[in-house]
């Protein structure tokens, strides 16, 4: 008897993904304002978890001022934009944060930004730090996060990364059910396949090419004692291409100094020393007397040998401790750029003092 043909399957309807978002906020430097940030965020029924932060973080900050210049600098530039959280120092000074970042380019490009307003910031390593994320979020969700932020930490810096499809995707529906199929006939018995042919044996894989490490090196410039002079050194650094982070030297500075002299006798000294190279630089004191000094060294030992060097040209220096400094860090960076960086030194900044470390 003929068996009434089966209906083909109907088709699945398609399947809509909502795409979801990761959200990470910070990195945040105060344990305390995180948790601050965390409950915001619980209290808009979102469940934020916070994390230390291992790797570099780098800030962007104005440089200490009065407390009251703090505060007039951040209202200055809040209306351009740019909001600041003030941070209280020692000595009724205060400075603005005004964003911190784990990548560094990031931190350069708010410092560049800021900088284009006719107003020095600096980028400097700090830690530790704590973040928090939430998610993933759909859409609608992110720009209510966003919105919290917003109202309640503005300096905060978001992030959001939209989530894999393999983990955003729903699992697949369950096949339609077929209709009852009549038994199938019995199968006839078939002949054995035919034994596969002998295979050429494979060759053994190729090994891999070595793989060719290019050594990278960190280089410092400094201690350098004022802070225009730090930014005038950062500055030629930065037209070069390269991207120096300044930080100030808590530690013991040795400074390698003349006595104090009249001025044209110390300018006069200056063009002496040149010439047998030992590089001065002139620093003016009170009642027209001026020193030289030839350089600044973290390491008392590095300065005595300089000193020596140049008492054994008939001059008497001096080492002395000296402070506050200022520290320039660079890198990590391959032979050719350290190169190009100690031509630029050399050029524009020929006292100070640079080193040259592996990157570990």
């Amino acid at each position: 008897m003929p068996q009434a043909s089966t209906p083909p399957p109907a088709k699945p309807a398609p399947v809509t993904i909502t795409p979801l978002y990761t959200v990470r906020v910070g990195p945040v430097f105060d344990r305390d304002r995180a948790s601050a940030i965390a409950k915001q965020l619980a209290a808009g029924g979102f469940s934020p978890t916070i994390s230390t932060q291992s790797g570099p973080v780098f800030r962007v900050v104005s440089e200490p001022l009065p407390r009251n210049v703090a505060e007039d600098l951040g209202a200055t530039l809040a209306g351009r934009g740019f909001r600041g959280q003030l941070e209280l120092l020692a000595g009724g000074t205060a400075q603005l944060l005004f964003g911190a970042f784990i990548s560094q380019k990031d931190a350069e490009a708010l410092s560049q930004r800021i900088t284009a307003q006719g107003y020095d910031v600096w980028v400097v390593r700090g830690g530790p730090a704590y973040m928090l994320q939430l998610g993933p979020y759909p859409q609608s969700s992110v720009e209510t996060i966003t919105g919290i932020l917003k109202s309640g930490a503005p300096t905060a810096t978001v992030t959001v990364d939209a989530t894999s499809a393999s983990q955003a995707a729903p699992p697949p529906p369950a096949p339609a059910p077929q209709a009852a199929l009549p038994p199938a006939a019995p199968a006839r018995p078939t002949a054995p396949p035919p034994a596969p042919a002998p295979q050429a044996s494979t060759p053994p894989p190729a090994k891999p090419a070595p793989v060719i490490t290019t050594p990278l090196y960190a280089v410092r410039v400094g201690p350098v004692f004022d802070r225009d002079r730090a930014s005038a050194i950062a500055k030629q650094l930065t037209a070069g291409g390269f991207s120096p982070t300044i930080s100030t030297q808590t530690g013991p500075v040795f400074r390698v100094v003349s006595e104090p002299l009249p001025r044209n006798v110390a300018e006069d000294l200056g063009a002496t020393l040149a010439g047998r190279g030992f590089r001065g630089q002139l620093e003016l004191l009170a009642g027209g007397t001026a020193q030289l000094l030839f350089g600044a060294f973290i390491s008392q030992k590095d300065a005595e040998a300089l000193s020596q060097r140049i008492t054994a040209q008939g001059y008497d220096v001096w080492v002395v401790r000296g402070g506050p400094a200022y520290m320039l860090q660079l890198g990590p960076y391959p032979q050719s750029s350290v190169e190009t960086i100690t031509g630029i030194l050399k050029s524009g900044a020929a006292d100070a003092t640079v080193t040259v470390d592996p990157a570990p």
